[in-house]
């Protein structure tokens, strides 16, 4: 692929004969033009956190008030949280701002969103990529139609950004923009690479995007990366960048994502909706009673559990008709209760598990339940499969709902209840209020910082459960959850910042603008708060708030600081702020410590998972001054110096983040915050490589090390064959485990006899017959890695027959390629590899 951009020139390639690969390699990178060579690596969409779509595309759609939804203006939730809808009641949209959006492509033909392409469209540019048959493997089929109907991601994307008026009630961040698309997915594929990707930045950039979103990533946490480096070089140019945090929260911190982690590139974290959205199949029940003055019929809606309910009516009964009572069905159902197996019992969740419920139910001959929520909080899929055999069929209500039939059971009337298959059913979209994550960071938004401890997330926007435009052929509307969400979002507030301030700012400025007037909130961690704020390795600077950036007076020009680990902590780092007020401002300055979080589950050992172990010690903190007077126009700065939470308050050794922020409280009531992080302890000493879990399967299942002189013959091998894991056994190949991220890996291969015949080299001080095939690898993530030997060493040589053992080797964090011991590593028993002369 040719690579022709103003921000990148170069052009991606694969050698048609490795067996001269090396020398290829070699002869490109010696050509004056050439400046570097990286390998190609794959990248994905992150993984959503939730995904509810219309079971039938088809079925019309209305919107139900439950306590939570949205009315006249723009009330949408997650335009409230941050400040959004003020400035839309400002007439601010993003008019005249151009957003570019590399993702999957866009079902443009959405009324919501627009309707058509091209000119005078809102997709008004963009470009396909890779072509409708792409499968990551073949050649790209690139065209002009970045059109999209079998994803969806890309057109909840755009929607997120510039959803116009809809039957839903709500439009996107900055519906007055022009969007651009360019799509680097297929239906065929299940992810994109680096020179598909620098190709698309690139022509969004040279299609003249004042902003560029992406929601794609990988878990690695280094800044090395091709397309990263394009990134960086594009927010340098002054075009602001916007890209996914992750999803990958729950393996705990040091999860970040490129190309999030570049240089000057926006990272955004997710924060949970206020409310959390539904789209539920409808039915209907029928009743009469003295109370109701005859026979009616209604709507409900209802969420399917497992097993679900299909076309069925039914008889509805309760086993209570009291709506508090608490622990309904918790214990055995009284003997000589009416016979349940022909009716669906009505029964409210608390006081147990709802797998007990079905029990005691199941054991009175009951078939069907309909359970409905004691709190909003527990208005979730319920399900049976496992637990109450005998029950096939379930499904939730509201808490409104089940008052409701309570009511009429309790009157005396006879409900019949109706429900549809949910794939040909009509749809209501109710809205459920969210007290407990809502307006806290998302459980599953990944953590920082990165492996060179940069500062990680910048801000955070709302991701949880997030209703916007869907493919058309699929029902136009879907609620995800993800950073994916959250990432077109702060794109979409950056719009509105441009517009309200009058000009298109650099992107550090926007940054700082968004970071420093954002807000933080306590630790949630999915099951209750504390109050304290949460970490800043996980919320960044907090909750985007659009009105305070757009119009704050006091500006700071810092987004985010890190202080390293303690081998490396600077005596100080300064940042500015200035007054661009026409009259003086007096501002005091103060420091809030945020939660600390341990990455490491024990000494040695790999990151702590959520919910992760807290600690409440806090960094000390000095300012250089703790209040400042600033005439118009005047600036100021500030020094801070640090020390870490010492090795008496907390465990150095299991790599404490600690965090905080840096308060500026203005008498123009402009409250602003500087946030910032660090680790107490060492990074260098940290192990990389875990020497106690690896192991060679392909002769023993177990999580050791095969035992010694084992002997494997194996075919000849060629450049040209491929080796996937079904194919290992057999072959001498390792899994080695990296509790944490690393500038590089080796892997290579030990004679261990007397008579080697082979070419060696000394490596470290260890002579080696040469490295695995495809290593040493470099910018590698943490995780399982699985290492396979063939025979067949990096550039295209094998080894003969005879004794051998793998070397494998990490080098640690901030260390010398160079000096030997800053290499953490692990050596299997040796092995006898022979050649299968058949």
């Amino acid at each position: 692929m040719t690579l022709d951009h103003s921000v990148f020139r170069g052009a991606s390639f694969k050698v048609v004969d490795p067996n001269t690969e090396d020398q290829h390699i070699s002869m490109i990178s010696n050509m004056p033009a050439v400046n570097k060579i990286w390998p190609i690596r794959r990248y994905h969409i992150p993984n959503l956190a939730r995904m509810d779509k219309l079971s039938n595309p088809s079925g019309a759609i209305n919107i139900v008030s439950e306590n939570g939804t949205w009315g006249i203006g723009d009330e949408f939730p997650p335009h409230v949280m941050t400040q959004v809808d003020q400035l839309h009641a400002l007439g601010c949209s993003g008019e005249g701002i151009r957003i570019g959006i590399v993702d999957t492509g866009v079902d443009w033909k959405h009324p919501a969103l627009g309707g058509c392409f091209g000119e005078g469209c809102l997709v008004a540019y963009g470009f396909d990529l890779v072509g409708d048959e792409w499968d990551g493997l073949n050649i790209p089929k690139p065209d002009g139609n970045p059109y999209d109907d079998c994803n969806g991601h890309g057109t909840h994307v755009s929607g997120m950004i510039a959803a116009q008026t809809n039957p839903m009630n709500f439009t996107g961040v900055a519906p007055g923009v022009q969007l651009g698309m360019y799509k680097v997915f297929s239906c065929a594929s299940t992810g994109t690479t680096d020179d598909v990707l620098i190709s698309a930045f690139g022509r969004a950039f040279d299609d003249g995007s004042d902003i560029i979103t992406a929601s794609i990533g990988s878990l690695v946490g280094w800044r090395e990366s091709p397309w990263g480096k394009v990134v960086s070089r594009i927010v340098k140019e002054g075009v602001p960048c916007t890209l996914a945090a992750g999803n990958d929260g729950f393996e705990g911190l040091f999860t970040p994502s490129d190309a999030a982690d570049g240089d000057g590139v926006t990272a955004v974290g997710s924060f949970d909706n206020i409310v959390t959205p539904y789209l539920l199949p409808k039915g209907t029940y029928a009743f009469s009673s003295r109370a109701e003055k005859g026979s009616q019929t209604a709507e409900f809606s209802w969420l399917p559990g497992l097993p679900t309910i299909s076309n069925a009516t039914m008889p509805l009964r309760a086993v209570s008709n009291n709506d508090s009572v608490h622990g309904d069905a918790c214990s055995s159902l009284p003997i000589g209760m009416d016979d349940l197996s022909g009716s669906i019992v009505l029964v409210r969740l608390g006081g147990c598990s709802p797998s007990r419920k079905a029990k005691n139910l199941e054991d009175a001959g009951a078939h069907a339940i309909l359970f409905f929520a004691d709190t909003f909080d527990n208005f979730d899929t319920i399900d049976l499969t496992y637990s109450a055999i005998s029950i096939n069929m379930t499904a939730t209500i509201t808490p409104a709902q089940g008052a409701r039939f309570l009511e009429l059971l309790d009157q005396g009337a006879q409900v019949q209840i109706t429900f549809v298959d949910p794939h040909h059913a009509d749809f209501a979209l109710i809205q459920i209020p969210n007290n407990l994550t809502g307006g806290f960071a998302s459980t599953y938004t990944s953590w920082g910082p990165t492996w060179e401890l940069d500062f990680y997330p910048t801000v955070a926007a709302p991701g949880g459960n997030i209703l916007s435009t869907f493919l058309l052929n699929q029902g136009g509307y879907a609620v995800f959850s993800g950073t994916s969400m959250a990432t077109p979002f702060v794109a979409g507030v950056y719009a509105l910042v441009m517009q309200a301030r009058g000009e298109k700012r650099m992107p550090q400025e926007l940054r700082s603008l968004l970071s420093s007037t954002s807000k933080a909130n306590f630790w949630n961690d999915g099951t209750g708060s504390i109050q304290t704020l949460g970490s800043t390795a996980q919320q960044g600077a907090g909750l985007v708030q659009a009105h305070h950036a757009a119009f704050v007076k006091t500006i700071v020009g810092c987004a985010g600081v890190s202080f390293n680990d303690t081998d490396n902590l600077p005596p100080n780092v300064t940042f500015a702020f200035q007054n661009t007020a026409n009259k003086t401002v007096a501002c005091n300055i103060s420091h809030v410590p945020a939660i600390g979080m341990y990455a490491l589950s024990s000494v040695g050992g790999a990151p702590e998972t959520m919910p992760k172990r807290m600690f409440a010690a806090a960094a000390e903190v000095g300012l250089s001054s703790d209040s400042v007077e600033l005439e118009a126009g005047e600036r100021a700065t500030i020094s801070i110096s640090l020390m870490p939470p010492s090795e008496d308050m907390i465990y150095h050794a299991l790599l404490p983040v600690y965090g905080g922020y840096v308060v500026i409280n203005c008498s123009n009531n402009e409250d602003l915050s500087v946030p910032y992080l660090g680790v107490a302890g060492s990074m260098n000493r940290a192990v990389v490589l875990d020497p106690y879990v690896g192991f060679i399967p392909g002769v023993e299942s177990s999580t050791v090390l095969s035992a010694a002189n084992q002997t494997y013959t194996v075919p000849y091998p060629t450049i040209n064959e491929t080796i996937d894991l079904v194919s290992y056994y057999g072959y001498p190949w390792a899994t080695v485990n990296l509790n944490l991220g690393t500038r590089m890996l080796r892997a290579d291969v030990v004679p261990v006899m007397a008579n080697y015949t082979g070419t060696t080299s000394v490596v470290n001080g260890r002579m080696i017959a040469g490295s695995v095939w495809g290593y040493p690898q470099d910018y590698i993530g943490r995780g399982s890695v699985d290492i396979v030997f063939t025979g067949l060493l990096d550039g295209g040589r094998v080894v003969p027959e005879g004794k051998y053992a793998l070397s494998i080797r990490a080098l640690s964090i901030f260390g010398d390629p160079e000096t030997s011991l800053d290499w953490q590593g692990m050596t299997t028993n040796p092995f006898y590899l022979r050649y299968d002369k058949t």
